[in-house]
């Protein structure tokens, strides 16, 4: 059974996967596998649930599903509870035995982030600017003071 559109499947920004309530990878996309770090040729079949942090896999399974299926919309903690963790927005649905994931990145987070970096390299350029100037005029008080 194949949910994933093929559109869906080379994506790196979007995350698509089936999980069976065991855990077990069905299918997954490129963000799926790139996000839980997997290599397409050994993904099918392997344990993927102890990557859901928040919500944890067993509450999904637990969770009831409304009309059309859905069981979570919203915040996904997916990663390693020890390692990277990566939080994304997004919808999982019950389909009979069968989770189905989808989910992307948040941009605006990720912009942000980006943006905080930029700052912060400024500053550090700015800084170092600024001990070298300190440095110039230290080494020409001491040759004037040395010269005295």
């Amino acid at each position: 059974m194949h949910w994933i559109d093929p559109h869906f499947e080379p994506l790196l920004a979007i995350v698509a996967a089936t999980i069976d309530e065991t855990g077990c990878l069905i299918e997954a996309n490129r963000g799926f596998l790139r996000l839980i770090e997997a290599d397409l040729s050994q993904a099918q079949g392997v344990q993927v649930g102890h990557f859901f942090i928040h919500p944890d896999f067993a509450t999904l399974v637990d969770k009831s599903a409304g009309i059309d299926g859905e069981i979570h919309k919203g915040l996904l903690t997916v990663g390693e509870y020890m390692g990277r963790t990566r939080s994304l927005h997004g919808r999982i649905w019950r389909n009979g035995n069968l989770l189905q994931v989808l989910a992307e990145f948040d941009i605006e987070e990720l912009e942000a982030l980006c943006a905080t970096t930029l700052d912060l390299n400024r500053d550090y350029a700015n800084a170092q600017l600024e001990l070298a100037q300190s440095n110039l005029k230290l080494k020409r008080s001491c040759s004037n003071w040395f010269s005295n």
